[in-house]
């Protein structure tokens, strides 16, 4: 009798334990996989947009859409970003932006895709929209990442979500946290490609000049870096561009899953396979997260460059 106690309750200690080491490596893969995926995205988006002269803003998905193995023409647009043409312009974003939060920003998928929202469907309970909250509520990173770590571990801990689930959601929030990351620490990138030419950082000289500032000093002969130009007013929303990456990854989550964008089984060093449908919502997510977060930080340094 002793001994069959002592049986389940080793059962029941070696379990929970058990679990932990497997998510660990699921966690650690899934962290590493996405940040693989931002910094390639990183080298591959000067590729996907065009400039007008008229100033607007083109991105076009197809090379996204190829990284992450969607193969269907379908799925592929091209989304144009309008730069305003005076104030007016600006004001009339400003509204819309505050009427509506959650209009997907990009071109919608088309065929693939239910009527309903995606975004509002999968976000309006449970888990997704915990993290849903947290976004349209952000405020600093620091306590964004806290938010989000807290809700993956529920995530992870939770008897209620399949394997798959968890892992979708998962990777849903490692995307947030490492774009808003990215954008908070190293804004210079986004700027450098996205703003418009005029406001980007720039470097000017004077050569053989004096400055009130320095009195009576020779300058004769030397050359003064007059520092950096700032870059104008750009700034870019995080918290909006945030949103609008995670309703437009949904969209595109959404069409990718229906179309059956990936095939078969798809396996992840460390976290295993995923099959059909939901390695095609996974790669759907991904590229569509990314169009987003691109068209959000266009849309913000087109109307606050100069500003």
């Amino acid at each position: 009798m002793l001994t069959t106690i002592l049986f389940f309750t080793s059962c029941k200690k070696t379990q929970p334990d058990s679990d932990a080491v497997i998510w660990n490596a699921r966690k650690i893969a899934i962290q590493n996989k996405v940040k693989t995926d931002i910094a390639n995205l990183k080298v591959l988006l000067p590729y996907t947009i065009s400039r007008a002269v008229n100033g607007n803003i083109s991105l076009d998905n197809q090379k996204i859409n190829e990284y992450f193995s969607i193969n269907s023409s379908s799925l592929n647009k091209v989304s144009t970003v309008i730069k305003p043409k005076n104030t007016n312009d600006i004001i009339a974003n400003i509204k819309a932006k505050q009427l509506s939060s959650t209009t997907p920003i990009v071109g919608e998928p088309g065929d693939p895709v239910d009527e309903e929202d995606p975004y509002e469907v999968l976000t309006s309970v449970g888990y997704r929209n915990n993290y849903r909250i947290a976004t349209e509520n952000y405020t600093d990173l620091n306590s964004y990442i806290f938010t989000l770590n807290a809700i993956s571990q529920d995530i992870i801990n939770t008897a209620l979500l399949t394997v798959d689930e968890k892992v979708m959601m998962y990777t849903e929030i490692e995307f947030l946290k490492q774009f808003a990351t990215d954008l908070e620490t190293n804004p210079d990138y986004w700027i450098t490609m996205y703003a418009p030419i005029e406001y980007r950082n720039q470097t000017s000289f004077i050569k053989n000049s004096s400055l009130m500032s320095i009195g009576n000093i020779d300058l004769t002969g030397k050359t003064i870096m007059a520092g950096a130009k700032p870059n104008q007013g750009c700034k870019i929303d995080t918290r909006s561009v945030l949103i609008g990456g995670v309703v437009s990854g949904f969209w595109a989550a959404v069409g990718a899953a229906k179309v059956g964008a990936l095939a078969g089984t798809v396996t992840v060093p460390g976290i295993g396979t995923v099959t059909g449908a939901v390695s095609g919502f996974m790669a759907g997510f991904a590229s569509g997260f990314t169009v987003g977060v691109v068209t959000g930080v266009v849309g913000s340094l087109l109307y606050t460059c100069g500003r």
